[in-house]
């Protein structure tokens, strides 16, 4: 999911990909920042980046 929203996605777009409501998507990402802990999806991104969780 970072992977996508890395590489601009929309909630929307990320819904069509993954076969999915945008309702989940908005869920995870939610979660996502939570666990990070993150202010928002580009924050989240940088975070993942340094601590080696994802790799762009």
């Amino acid at each position: 999911m970072l992977q996508l929203i890395s590489k601009g996605n929309s909630n929307k777009e990320i819904a069509r990909l993954l076969f999915v409501t945008e309702d989940t998507i908005k869920m995870h990402v939610k979660k996502i920042l939570g666990k990070l802990p993150a202010n928002d999806r580009t924050q989240a991104v940088v975070i993942a980046i340094q601590r080696g969780l994802l790799d762009v």
